[in-house]
């Protein structure tokens, strides 16, 4: 196991599933014929960077900036900052892999071959992938790769082959023709993508986006006196979170 985790397993099979026989009942040919495959891929980190990358510690990237995010500014006046725009070199630490950036990845493919005739062929088949993976962000890295979006990407392939050859009807034919193994092909193919890139957390729920929290908010008149006589006068409204 390297420090990437990049873990693979790879499994075909194949073999005829109808034979073409002769009078006493031995297998001649196979007439029908299939393949399968399969992969299965997981990756920590599909492309690390050769330097490592950094990251603020999780002590305080997640400790203080989320329970203490601000941070003043001076002493004498009522100024504050966002604490995470100021780390320390000894809040820094390098690691081998870029967070949140693995990747899971599975793979299928088969065919079925009929053999119609000597000289036809009739090939079906298709594919599937499938893909999930966190998309790294390089904004995201020191304080927010938790945050990396999510992306879920399908393909699936079917077509179907019509193959056929040429063949002279015997080797004397054969050697004196000027065109040998002639054939031709013709294949419809049919491809489908889809791809779903999404927030981890709301993932489809579509109004969590964006959404910062709930507030109350009172509201009061405000008054003053104003003119030679006094008089109190509505001057707006004093809002309150």
């Amino acid at each position: 196991m390297d420090k990437f985790a990049f873990n693979q397993i790879e499994a075909s099979l194949s073999g005829p599933l109808l034979f073409k026989k002769d009078s006493v009942g031995n297998k001649v040919k196979p007439l029908i014929g299939f393949f399968l495959s399969g992969q299965y891929t997981n990756v920590v980190d599909g492309c690390p960077l050769y330097i490592g990358d950094l990251r603020v510690r999780p002590r305080y990237g997640r400790t203080s900036c989320r329970t203490r995010p601000a941070l003043p500014r001076t002493t004498t006046a009522l100024r504050t900052g966002l604490r995470q725009r100021f780390p320390a070199p000894s809040d820094l630490e390098t690691i081998k892999t870029r967070q949140n950036a693995g990747q899971t990845a599975y793979t299928a493919s088969g065919k079925i071959d009929i053999t119609t005739t000597p000289t036809i062929n009739f090939t079906v088949g298709g594919s599937l992938d499938y893909s999930n993976r966190q998309d790294y962000n390089r904004n995201n890295a020191l304080l927010n790769a938790e945050n990396n979006i999510r992306i879920k990407a399908t393909t699936w392939r079917a077509f179907v082959k019509f193959t056929q050859r040429f063949t002279n009807r015997s080797e004397e034919d054969e050697k004196k023709a000027t065109i040998k193994n002639a054939f031709y092909t013709l294949q419809l193919d049919y491809s489908q993508f889809a791809q779903n890139v999404e927030d981890q957390v709301h993932g489809d729920r579509f109004f969590d986006y964006g959404y910062v929290g709930k507030f109350n908010t009172f509201r009061a008149p405000q008054f003053e006196f104003s003119g030679p006589a006094c008089a109190v006068a509505q001057i707006g409204e004093r809002i309150r979170w």
